[in-house]
């Protein structure tokens, strides 16, 4: 199956998260399958009589670059008459059942589903997409070139092969159908310079930069609450379908959510979830998760994971809902610690007391099983000891601010300092339903689908199909700058022309 109009740009996404998505990913990802994927490249570069394929970013018309990571460049470009339809289809020089045998190889990569993703129920594309490799028109109805996300991933080392983060996320990719999942439009391989181009439809805004808009532009005014509840139910939604498909995102944060614009195919205001260069499959895997070691960026890293669970499930990435949900309130991350940089997977206890300032110290009467937490059973660092200071601190300093009167928060009710931190009224509809999705027990949080079931989404305003559009007569939407494109890279090596050039060239 292949990427259509909903699809939004992962490469927007990790480009500005690669740096922290692709070593984590690659432990994991099955070096059999990468090796297999590197192999077949190989032997059609070693083809007697092959033709040098054209880059692939000759292909389109490049306009220029939105983002890098440590992994990948992003481009934002448009199909040229050459590569519309099917013709692209053998553009990077492998006929399609070549690349349709390096794909194989991809969907065989260990991402814990018995070595294959073909357990994963295929749906019919409902917008008519072609296969991989094959990009569909770039007419829109408009009559309009469409724009489209080019990931164009580093080169690895010679013989290296497919980078496993890469084949994790094309395997994933192709199976994965939902109007708020992004979908893979087309994969092109240059066999000479060893290089793997991911094509995606374009988004034109990330939840990262809508929240810095309000922050930093309009005087920190904030995002309206029909577009903060449209966000998150369309979030919930593509969560609640991951995990229907046994998928763990395990990277959910603001820049890896995107949007579409008003003028995009298929609707504006739209979510798409990007980046899977972390995502996993935890039906019967056959490799403990906590092989691929750190997953989930810090300030959106569930307790569990910072008190070094082995075993983890489907609630790390409600937590990490959770935090984005706040941030949309709030304009600023929830819990902001200071991550500890070094190798291996160290304690980060600054991070985990941030989240007890604001939620309590955590208890094995309301955490069962936390007394068998690797950091928390060896009380590395002091952290029991940490949590009760981190979290009696903070309510003495809300006391001296007469910001809360009783002396120790109900039990029951949800923490009162985390609805001020998340610029919430207390005992609303939103606190409670935040409360529950950040649970430090992840057997006791709210499911995404639970979430979905919470009566915050019940209540006016309803959260729309667009989320970038008041309901009418609500106000005037708010206008959110283009995304900003490097003109000066377009990606291409000196020595590659775009291929209509090529053609004009050898008439």
């Amino acid at each position: 199956m292949a990427g259509g109009a909903s699809a939004a740009s992962a490469a927007v996404g990790g480009g500005r998260a690669a740096a922290g998505a692709g070593a984590a990913a690659a432990a994991g990802a099955g070096a059999g399958a990468a090796a297999g994927a590197a192999a077949g490249v190989s032997a059609a570069a070693a083809s007697p009589g092959a033709l040098p394929s054209p880059h692939p970013l000759s292909l389109y018309h490049v306009f220029g670059r939105i983002g890098e990571g440590t992994y990948g460049v992003v481009y934002v470009a448009t199909t040229l008459s050459s590569a519309s339809g099917g013709s692209a289809s053998s553009a990077a020089g492998h006929p399609p059942q070549k690349r349709a045998e390096l794909l194989a190889g991809a969907r065989g990569a260990d991402n814990g589903a018995g070595g294959s993703l073909c357990a994963l129920p295929h749906v019919a594309d409902e917008d008519g997409a072609a296969e991989v490799g094959h990009p569909r028109t770039g007419a829109s109805s408009a009559g309009t070139q469409r724009k489209l996300a080019l990931k164009l991933l580093k080169p690895t080392k010679e013989f290296d092969g497919v980078s496993p983060t890469a084949v994790r996320e094309m395997a994933l990719l192709r199976e994965l159908n939902h109007p708020h999942v992004l979908r893979l439009e087309a994969v092109h391989v240059h066999v000479e310079e060893h290089v793997l181009c991911m094509v995606f439809n374009y988004a034109e805004y990330d939840l990262y930069e809508l929240i810095r808009h309000h922050r930093e532009r309009l005087a920190k005014s904030p995002i309206s609450l029909h577009t903060v509840k449209s966000l998150l139910w369309q979030v919930l939604q593509g969560v609640e379908y991951l995990h229907s498909q046994w998928v763990i995102h395990r990277d959910l944060k603001p820049s890896n959510i995107l949007v579409t614009s008003e003028i995009a195919l298929g609707g504006g205001g739209m979510v798409k979830i990007a980046d899977f260069g972390l995502a996993r499959i935890f039906q019967a895997p056959l490799r403990p998760l906590h092989d691929n070691g750190v997953v989930v960026t810090i300030w959106y890293r569930a307790p569990e994971l910072l008190l070094g669970a082995r075993h983890y499930t489907p609630a790390l990435d409600v937590w990490a809902v959770g935090c984005i949900f706040a941030e949309l309130t709030a304009l600023r991350p929830l819990f902001q610690g200071h991550e500890v940089r070094r190798s291996g997977a160290p304690f980060q206890k600054d991070q985990l007391m941030r989240i007890c300032e604001l939620l309590g110290a955590p208890t094995e009467e309301i955490w069962p099983t936390l007394g068998h937490l690797p950091h928390w059973a060896a009380n590395d660092e002091n952290v029991v000891a940490a949590a009760s200071e981190a979290s009696n601190s903070a309510l003495a300093e809300a006391r001296k601010r007469r910001r809360l009167n009783a002396s120790t928060p109900t039990p029951g009710e949800p923490p009162p300092l985390l609805a001020d931190a998340a610029a919430m009224g207390r005992g609303s509809s939103a606190h409670y339903l935040l409360s529950k999705m950040l649970t430090f027990d992840p057997s006791a949080r709210l499911t995404a689908q639970g979430a979905l079931n919470d009566t915050y989404f019940s209540l006016e305003p309803i959260p729309g199909r667009n989320a970038l559009r008041p309901p009418e007569g609500t106000g005037a939407a708010v206008s959110y700058p283009p995304r900003r494109v490097h003109t000066e890279d377009r990606g291409m090596p000196q020595s590659s022309e775009p291929a209509q050039q090529q053609q004009r060239g050898n008439k």
